[in-house]
């Protein structure tokens, strides 16, 4: 994303999805409240520029969660590919 792509509301809710979170999961962890989020949604509402970053934030930092787990994930999956933990630590 470069900074001037501005997301829209169905976008979030795709990278969420992909991220493991629900949308209500989404405004959780942006500290908004999910009517705010509906309402914006559904042109009801515009977000202002601070309600706008904090669910960015959210947005990246569960997709840099999931980034984290999927390298640790590859990293236990070379482990078992190559003989195992137990055969790396006799």
């Amino acid at each position: 994303m470069t900074p001037e792509t501005v997301l829209s509301p169905e976008e979030f809710v795709t990278r969420a999805r992909h991220a493991g979170l629900s949308t209500r999961s989404l405004c959780k962890r942006a500290g908004i409240s999910v009517s705010t989020f509906i309402r914006w949604q559904a042109g009801k509402t515009v977000l202002n520029l601070e309600t706008y970053k904090r669910l960015i934030g959210a947005i990246h930092g569960a997709e840099a969660e999931v980034a984290g787990m999927r390298r640790r994930f590859s990293r236990i999956e070379k482990l078992v590919g190559a003989g195992g933990y137990a055969a790396h630590h006799d």
